[in-house]
């Protein structure tokens, strides 16, 4: 069995089928899904792109040929899966294997009892630009609705209301945003550019990727810290630049991740966008875990520069006409 990872833009392609050997193309994919030879995965960002489709009739056949060649398989999202890798990390444990990172469906996507909903108290707007805190406790409509319509809950998540916006009945829409990662995409580029300012500013940009890792420990911390509680590691052996070093470049996801942020911060003929921030988190998972990557000629010569197949054994391609050989070679081992 082989995992494969095909970006929004290729599936978009696969679903227009316009000449005939994407449509051929199409057909054999389905062909070794249904023999069980080739399981497709869906991420988070998938979810959340499918929604940027205007028109319901384009998005529901996209959200329809997504659902029935992946058949729901979801990667979790990076951070349950750099928690399994620090566990990992902290006791010299086995690597995560794909079985502990693959489910079914949007919630394990999410790593949320609310799918792509993230509640919160008082949603994000333009007038009021302050999110309220995180609702913990998980709101009736939303088990019952589950409990009582499970595919009807799948299909929303993935292809939306027909009109694309809320309000939605049965649910309440003051407490959830339709597209919070345009505003999260936005956040992550100001940052990104600040960062790579200030270490310019201080003749430091040959630094970069250290100053990456160093903010990617940061996000990690508190997830650290519980991952030293829970394996009885005293952190203090963490501490020190080598150390912090040889820590994060255990934790497979999270160390490429880096890599691709700095490639694309590094990359001057297209300035960074909102959007790369749910390519960035779906490619650092799918890179490391997956047999196969079709993704963006950018993303692709990032990759193969990151050392992806030396590193994780993951053939990347950029074009659908180069996808059956690599699906159909036998894998070999990664250096």
């Amino acid at each position: 069995m082989k995992l494969l990872y095909l970006d929004q833009h290729h599936w978009v392609a696969l679903l227009r089928s316009a000449d005939r050997r994407t449509a051929e193309l199409a057909e054999r994919l389905q062909g070794l899904v249904d023999s069980g030879e080739v399981v497709v995965v869906l991420t988070s960002g998938h979810y959340l792109e499918t929604w940027h489709r205007a028109k319901w009739g384009s998005r529901s056949a996209l959200a329809a040929l997504m659902r029935d060649v992946s058949r729901l398989t979801t990667l979790a999202p990076i951070q349950v899966v750099a928690r399994h890798e620090i566990e990992r990390a902290l006791v010299g444990g086995p690597p995560v294997t794909v079985t502990e990172i693959l489910g079914t469906g949007v919630n394990h996507a999410f790593a949320s009892a609310t799918g792509r909903f993230r509640l919160v108290e008082r949603a994000w707007t333009h007038e009021c630009q302050e999110e309220g805190p995180a609702i913990q406790e998980v709101p009736g409509y939303f088990v019952e609705f589950q409990a009582e319509h499970p595919e009807a809950w799948e299909w929303l998540n993935l292809a939306g209301p027909p009109a694309a916006d809320f309000p939605l009945p049965g649910f309440d829409d003051s407490q959830f945003e339709i597209r919070p990662e345009h505003r999260r995409g936005d956040e992550f580029v100001e940052h990104e550019r600040e960062l790579l300012d200030r270490l310019s500013a201080h003749g430091l940009s040959a630094r970069l990727r250290d100053a990456l890792v160093l903010s990617d420990i940061v996000e990690l911390l508190d997830e650290i810290n519980a991952g030293c509680i829970r394996a009885r590691v005293n952190p203090d052996r963490l501490r020190g630049g080598p150390a912090m070093r040889g820590f994060h470049a255990a934790l497979p996801s999270r160390d490429l991740l880096v890599d691709l942020r700095s490639l694309r911060l590094q990359d001057r003929n297209l300035p960074l966008e909102q959007h790369d921030r749910t390519d960035l988190l779906g490619l650092a998972v799918a890179l490391v875990y997956c047999d196969v990557v079709v993704t963006e000629r950018r993303w692709a010569h990032f990759a193969r520069r990151a050392r992806t197949y030396e590193r994780y054994g993951t053939e990347v391609r950029s074009r659908l006409d180069d996808l059956l050989p690599a699906l159909t070679r036998p894998r070999e081992s990664s250096g």
